[in-house]
Formats: C-alpha cells, sequence, structure tokens
C-alpha cells in the first residue's frame, strides 16, 4: 500500500532532519503510527468486505474432483455445471478437472445477460483457472480463493473461486484512504511545518547562544589576560604570604626590585622561603611598624578585614646597591579559614619618584627659589605650629630689611640684585644657628624667628643684641658683586616674647614696627619693639580715617607761600617781586601737625587724595584771581605716589579735570625720593618735563644727594634747605650757602633760600648772588604781585 510507502519515506526523511532535535522524532512517531493504524483498520474494512461479498462476486469456478467420480456420469456433470450458471448470473466460467488436472467439462458465459453453453476444447483466457497455479493472493484488487470438497470427512475434490472487487468498493477505500491523508494532512502538517519553522528558529537561538557563549568565553580569556597584564603592570611586585605556615612565594618583579637574584634562597620564581624574609630588606626605621601592620591584617575578621587600612608606605634597601626604595604596599586577603586570613597577598608598587616628587613640592612650596631659605608660606606654617605647642621657650623675632637695595637693582640690575640678595641670605645662615628658623618673605625682607630657654628677661634681650650685633656687622660688609661692589647695610626690628605667650603673628607685627623705627632712625642698626608702639599705630589709623573723611566732605585747604625775586637796588628800599608760590597742605580742623598728617596718609594709601585737594584749591584761587596767571604754583608731592609707574598720566590727567596749564606748575621733590628709586625717577621725571611741568629739589643738602644727580636729572630749581640758611650767621655756614649757590649756578639752576626769617639772611642772600627767597619774612607783606621792605 502506498500508505506503508509514505510511512517509510516521511520516516526517512524525518530522520534525517531531526537527528538531534528529539521533538521532530517524536512528531514523525506519531504521526507514523496514526498512519499505520489507519491502514491496519482500511485493511482489516478491506478483508471483511472482501469475506462478505466474495460469494457474490465469484466470477469463475474450478472442481477438481476425483477421477471414480467423474467416469459415473458424464451428462449429469455438464446439466449441472450449465444449472449453477444459470442459477448464478455473476458466474461466467465454471471448469470440472480431473485428478490429473485434465478438463473434464467447461460451462462458459461471455456476458452476463447470455445463457451459458459447454465448451469443448482449449478454454478461454478468462477461464484458464487451473487448482495447482493458484495463489492465494495475487493481487489486491482479484481474489482466488480454494476449498477442500468432503463427502463423510471424505475429501472427493477441491473447489477454486476466482472474483474481482468491483469499482464502488475501491472507490469506497480510495475515498477513506483520502479522507484520511487528508485529516493526517490538516493535523500534521501545520504541526510539522511549525514545529519545522519553530526548530530552526530553535537552533538558530541555539547557534547564537553557543556563539555568543563561545565569543563571552574568548572575551573572558582575553580580559583574564588583560587583567593579568594590568595588574602585572600596574604593580611593581608582589609576594604571596601563607599566614598558617608563615611561608612566602616571591614574584619575578619584586626579585629584580630587591636585587636578590644572588640569594639562591630566594632568586627562583615561585621559590616557597620564610615569612620574614622582608626583615633583610626593610629599614630599620620600618621594620617594627610594618610587624604590626601585618599583625593587624591577620588579626582581622572576613568581616571586618573589609573596612580596615590593608595599605603601608615603607622604605627598603636593596641588596647590592644598597639603595633606598620607598615602597607602597598594599595587603590583599586571598583566602580565609574559619573567618581567619590563611592567605594574603602582598602587591608593592615603587613610589620613590612619587616621594622625591612630594618633597620636590614641598620645598617649592615651602622655600625661596633664590636663596634656598624658608618663604613666607612657610613662616605662616611655621607660625601656626608655634602657636598650637605650649613649650618652655620664648620666641625672639627679627624682622630685617636691606638698606637701599633698591638702589642696586634699578643701577645694575635684577641679576645683580640677586646675587646680593643670594650673598645675604649666606651670612645670615653662616651667623645664626642651623635650628634658627630664617625666611625671605619677599623683596628684601628676611625674618629670622628664634626660640630660647625661658629665662630672665634681661638675658634674652642680651643675647638678642649680641646677635643683632653680629647681624649688622656681618650683613654691612662690601659685597662683591658682578661689575661692582655693593657697601649695603640692614635694618632691623626685633620683638620679644614677654609676659603672656603671645602669637607669631603678633611678634611679627610688633618686629615689622620696629623696623619701620630702625629706618627712621637713620638704618644700619636695629630697633627694640617698646609698648606703644602698636597703639601708635592705630592712632595713626584713627588719624588717616579722619583725614579721609575730611577730604570727602572738602575740609581741607592750602595755604600759598609766595617766593620773591632777591634783586639789589641801591637803595635800603626794595621792590620785591612775587614769582610764585609754594601751595602748603592744611587742615586745621584736624589737631596735628602737617608732616604727621602726611605720614598717616602715607601709610593708609590715602596720599592722592591730598594731591587731589591740593591741586583742587589751586585751580579755585587761580579763578577767583588769588593767583596770578604769570605766576607759578609748586606742589609737594610724595615719594611713594611720584614712584608709582603711572604717576604722570595720572598728574596730567589731574591737571587736565582741574584746568591747570602744566607750564604754571611745578612739582618739588626730595632727595630721598631720587634715591629710593632712580630709574623710575629719571623716566617719571622726564615724562612730566616733556609736557612742561619744571622741578625743583627740595631740602638740598639734607640727603645724600651727588654731584651725577644734578647733572643726569631734569631739574630747574634748586632750594637750599632752611638748616644752612639759619646757620650763615657762622663763617663755616656762610661759606657752604655759597658753595650751594655757586653749585646750582654751575648746573644752570634757578637757586632759592627757604626759610628766610630776618632781615639778615634776606641780605646775606641777596650779597651771595641767590636768585630767590621764601620764607616768613615774606609772608604778611606780600600785597598782589610786589611788596616793599
Amino acid at each position: 500500500m502506498f500508505i506503508i510507502e509514505s510511512i517509510k519515506h516521511l520516516c526517512k526523511s524525518s530522520t534525517e532532519g531531526t537527528q538531534g532535535f528529539k521533538p521532530y522524532a517524536v512528531l514523525t512517531g506519531c504521526m507514523a503510527i496514526s498512519i499505520l493504524l489507519a491502514d491496519l483498520a482500511i485493511n482489516n474494512y478491506v478483508a471483511q468486505k472482501r469475506n462478505n461479498e466474495f460469494k457474490d462476486d465469484i466470477i469463475q469456478l474450478g472442481l477438481s474432483i476425483r477421477n471414480d467420480l467423474i467416469k459415473r456420469d458424464y451428462n449429469q456433470i455438464d446439466e449441472a455445471l450449465l444449472g449453477f450458471l444459470r442459477i448464478k448470473r455473476a458466474v461466467n466460467c465454471l471448469t470440472v478437472f480431473n485428478s490429473s488436472n485434465e478438463i473434464q467439462s467447461t460451462a462458459l458465459r461471455l456476458q452476463i445477460d447470455e445463457t451459458p453453453t459447454i465448451h469443448y476444447g482449449e478454454l478461454p483466457q478468462q477461464c484458464q483457472l487451473e487448482p495447482a497455479k493458484i495463489k492465494q493472493d495475487t493481487d489486491r484488487w482479484q481474489i482466488r480463493a480454494s476449498t477442500i470438497i468432503e463427502n463423510d470427512n471424505i475429501p472427493i475434490g477441491t473447489l477454486v473461486g476466482y472474483t474481482k472487487t468491483n469499482l464502488e468498493s475501491i472507490t469506497t477505500i480510495r475515498s477513506i484512504e483520502a479522507a484520511l491523508l487528508t485529516a493526517l494532512s490538516a493535523v500534521f502538517i501545520p504541526a510539522f511545518i511549525q514545529l519545522r519553522l519553530s526548530g530552526k528558529r530553535e537552533l538558530r537561538m541555539e547557534k547564537d547562544k553557543a556563539e555568543r557563549i563561545s565569543s563571552l568565553m574568548n572575551k573572558l580569556e582575553k580580559a583574564e589576560q588583560r587583567t593579568r597584564s594590568a595588574f602585572e603592570g600596574s604593580n611593581d611586585g608582589w609576594w604571596q604570604w601563607n599566614v598558617l605556615e608563615n611561608k612566602a612565594t616571591l614574584s619575578g618583579k619584586i626579585i629584580q626590585l630587591l636585587e636578590v637574584a644572588d640569594d639562591n634562597t630566594i632568586s627562583e620564581v615561585n621559590a616557597v622561603i620564610s615569612g620574614d624574609w622582608w626583615r633583610d630588606y626593610v629599614s630599620q626605621d620600618d621594620k617594627e611598624n610594618f610587624q604590626q601592620f601585618l599583625l593587624a591584617i591577620c588579626n582581622k575578621d572576613e568581616k571586618t578585614a573589609r573596612t580596615c587600612i590593608k595599605e603601608k608606605e615603607l622604605v627598603v634597601i636593596t641588596k647590592r646597591s644598597k639603595t633606598e626604595i620607598h615602597l607602597r604596599v598594599t595587603a590583599v586577603i586571598t583566602e580565609y579559614e574559619k573567618e581567619i586570613p590563611s592567605s594574603v597577598a602582598l602587591v608593592v608598587n615603587n613610589i620613590t619618584s612619587q616621594e622625591i616628587q612630594k618633597k620636590r613640592i614641598h620645598h617649592l612650596a615651602f622655600h625661596d627659589q633664590l636663596t634656598g631659605l624658608y618663604n613666607r608660606s612657610a613662616l605662616e606654617h611655621g607660625i601656626e605650629s608655634g602657636d598650637s605647642e605650649n613649650s618652655n621657650y620664648q620666641l625672639v623675632f627679627m624682622a630685617l630689611d636691606l638698606d637701599k637695595f633698591k638702589f642696586i637693582n634699578d643701577s645694575y640690575g635684577h641679576s645683580v640684585g640677586d646675587e646680593l640678595l643670594i650673598q645675604v641670605a649666606n651670612r645670615l645662615k653662616s651667623e645664626l644657628k642651623q635650628e634658627d628658623f630664617i625666611a625671605r618673605i619677599g623683596g628684601d625682607e628676611f625674618v629670622v624667628l628664634m626660640r630660647f630657654d625661658s629665662e630672665g628677661q634681661r638675658e634674652i634681650v642680651e643675647k638678642a643684641k649680641s646677635i643683632a650685633d653680629r647681624l649688622l656687622t656681618a650683613l654691612s660688609k662690601p659685597y662683591d658683586l658682578e661689575n661692582c661692589v655693593a657697601n649695603n647695610t640692614s635694618s632691623i626690628g626685633i620683638s620679644i616674647e614677654k609676659g603672656p605667650k603671645k602669637s607669631g603673628k603678633q611678634l611679627m607685627d610688633e618686629a615689622d614696627l620696629a623696623l619701620y623705627k630702625a629706618k627712621a632712625k637713620g638704618r644700619n642698626r636695629y630697633f627694640f619693639y617698646q609698648d606703644g608702639m602698636a597703639q601708635g599705630v592705630r592712632k595713626r589709623a584713627k588719624t588717616a580715617s579722619l583725614l579721609q573723611s575730611h577730604l570727602e566732605r572738602n575740609m581741607a585747604s592750602i595755604k600759598l607761600e609766595p617766593l620773591v625775586s632777591l634783586t639789589k637796588t641801591g637803595s635800603p628800599s626794595r621792590d620785591m617781586t612775587i614769582t610764585g608760590y609754594e601751595a602748603l597742605f592744611r587742615c586745621p580742623s584736624i589737631s596735628a601737625t602737617v608732616p604727621y598728617l602726611i605720614q598717616c596718609a602715607e601709610e593708609a594709601g590715602i596720599i592722592r587724595m591730598v594731591t587731589d585737594c591740593v591741586l583742587k584749591n589751586i585751580s579755585n584761587l587761580t579763578r577767583e584771581g588769588s593767583i596770578d596767571n604769570t605766576h607759578y604754583v609748586s606742589v609737594n608731592i610724595s615719594p611713594l605716589e611720584f614712584l608709582e609707574a603711572n604717576f604722570p598720566h595720572r598728574f596730567l590727567n589731574q591737571l587736565n579735570r582741574n584746568q591747570l596749564n602744566p607750564q604754571r606748575i611745578k612739582i618739588e621733590i626730595t632727595e630721598s625720593t631720587l634715591l629710593q628709586d632712580l630709574g623710575t625717577t629719571r623716566i617719571n621725571m622726564q615724562e612730566l618735563n616733556a609736557a612742561g611741568v619744571e622741578f625743583l629739589i627740595d631740602d638740598f643738602g639734607t640727603g645724600y644727594s651727588s654731584i651725577e644727580l644734578l647733572r643726569g636729572l631734569p631739574f630747574h630749581y634748586l632750594k637750599i634747605d632752611r638748616s644752612y640758611i639759619n646757620n650763615m650767621k657762622h663763617t663755616s655756614g656762610l661759606r657752604l650757602v655759597r658753595a650751594m649757590i655757586e653749585l646750582g649756578k654751575a648746573f644752570d639752576l634757578t637757586v632759592i633760600g627757604e626759610g628766610v626769617e630776618t632781615q639778615f639772611q634776606l641780605s646775606t642772600l641777596e650779597s651771595l648772588g641767590c636768585d630767590h627767597g621764601q620764607g616768613y619774612l615774606f609772608n604778611d607783606k606780600a600785597i598782589s604781585g610786589s611788596f616793599m621792605i
């Protein structure tokens, strides 16, 4: 049956297509079983139908009878055959054989509606039915059957029948098979297709999963390699410590780092050695601390070990070169036994370069790069540290400043100035103890901080004096510099801790005040801080604040002191002509001298306001007509203000705002201004002189003026200080004033005598050829542009 063949083919394809995929085998098996059972049911139906319809559908019969029975009556046999065919119209052929298979008689009918006849001779094809050649089932749709004929249980012959299944039966069977196959197809084919698609999807998913797993495994292997490489690259060695057995295994990198290749006991990688091997390499200062570190790691249980500190920095000494190496050791607990560390990995990183860099950064942060001394940051840090200590010693603070250092810088350049500072630093270090704190806090400013055991105040003062004298002597010796020899001196301010403990900052402020006093007293000296100096500073600050308030409210003014021409007329009565005025600052509402007010203004940084006030008052008086347009007015400018780099620009702007002609304004500067910063002084004078402003050198003879200064700077007037005018009653004083006048005229300068108060002084100046006079003698007699004496 073709159903069976289909089953075989289906089983074969399913087996080939579903190797390793069991759902296909299950489905195929179910389908095969269903088809097999259906085929058995059909076969059973066909067999039953064949058995039921065989006797009605026989078309041929063959009767083999024993010879002895046939010979009795031939005619009766023929009649019997014909009669049978007339009864069984479906049978078209009935043949009788003898025992030798010889045909004895044949009743034949070619068509179902014909009358049967007896046929003799050779039988037609459809009647050739020999009992010996009969097979039970030769064709599915043709049925042949035979049976033994007995009479009283005695065999007398054999009956053979032949029939064909009719078309109705075949159609029915085929309809059943078609319906069955359709039903099976409707059920199994979609399931098979779905299963096939699902199987492909599953296979694809399984394949993707396998590929992902394979890729993941590759990535894990590569990651493990990278991690291993990163671990090896992120450290400089390690060793594994078996805590329970106190054994250690060293990596190759740490063996190389510590130079232990010639030590046969530990030179081989992964060699097991004593756990205390590190004692031969760790510095003596770190051995105990490292031992405590390892003990602390071992005593931690699994829970607390996660939070404990597992790093330690130490110094080791290499075996051969005896080089110091700074290491950071990190402990990683790798195994526990009963919650106690049993195996520890100690990872080593070489931080020597970091330590060197750290020290270098620390040195840069707390040391002066030029001199190598401590800097201001170190001083402040030291002061804070000293304040927190409660020690039995007293502090002595010295503030030191070089005298006329700016002159060296401006005259010979900053490189020479730096060389001078280096030599000063070296002399300080050589004169002081190693434990004394020496710092350069900026420019030419140095500080010395010393500690003395608590003893009598007098003893500490004497020690401080001795040290200060020694420093002044050392620092006043000539400095052999590049292209010059400098003879700079120094000034020192000293503050000593007295009574209740003072802060370092307070001592530093007191030393600065004492230094300011030492400079004011003439430099090249030391001065001890005295009680009341701080009060003086506070008083000056209060005065400065009051002065600022008065300046802002326009409560200050000026006094015009005339400068007159000294010209002989040959008669007792002389015509004195006013050529100009000096504008003197006044603030009558504040009970303080003008020099004190100027000092307060300079310290408070409001000296510009004073200059602006003077120029405004000059402008107002000029507009009122109190100052003739033909007269000039001179103003005094503070050295602090004049030495500012942008002073010329700012001063000219002030003149412009106040509508003052630069050619009618003159500036008086003192000799001290020149010496503070000669370079800036020269530049500013030249710029202002180009704009029409002329200069007077004030208080000539009281400072350190030299002929070179008079020759190299654009001065137009020379004012002899009043101290020399007062001394003209003495011969030596008279000679000195004569020399000054002659010196001024030699440089083509207009000479002015200051402080003229008597007729003798006026006459003497006239006889010496002095050009102008200024003083109390002329103040009350000034009438417009001229007056009579």
